[in-house]
């Protein structure tokens, strides 16, 4: 809620919502399909600052599913064979379209664990989802008191 008592539109970032909006934008961008079209496998996304999991379920350029969870909620993790940690100024850049995803990679602010071989191949897929990231209304923790 804003100061005046109005619902804001936007999701918090690596929250349940925000998984399930990205799932949503990601199910719709035909790009995305297209480029994904032989990707199988989960992927995790780490938020290292707020110890925050987002899990998608991905498969034939959709996303099947989203699960999201934080260190302390163990019992609701999921396995990934790919996970991309960055702190939450990171994410925000790339949410935001101020870094570009394989620059992001390139300079290590964005971390991949996983087959490197395979994230490679898929890297314009690996673009076309954080374009579908970029269409989330995301809501960033530290400018504002958001309860997830």
């Amino acid at each position: 809620m804003t100061e005046s008592n109005t619902p804001v539109p936007g999701k918090v970032f690596a929250t349940l919502a925000w998984g399930g909006a990205l799932m949503d934008r990601i199910n719709v961008n035909e790009d995305y399909a297209r480029l994904a079209a032989n990707w199988q496998g989960a992927i995790l996304f780490h938020d290292t600052d707020t110890e925050r999991f987002v899990w998608l379920d991905i498969h034939e350029g959709k996303c099947r599913g989203v699960a999201a969870w934080t260190e302390t909620e163990d019992a609701n993790s999921r396995e990934a064979p790919f996970v991309f940690s960055a702190r939450t100024a990171m994410w925000r850049k790339l949410c935001e379209g101020s870094m570009h995803p394989t620059t992001a990679l390139a300079t290590r602010r964005l971390k991949v664990t996983g087959d490197m071989v395979q994230v490679m191949r898929f890297a314009q897929a690996t673009v076309a989802m954080v374009k579908s990231a970029q269409e989330v209304l995301t809501l960033w923790p530290q400018d504002r008191r958001c309860d997830p």
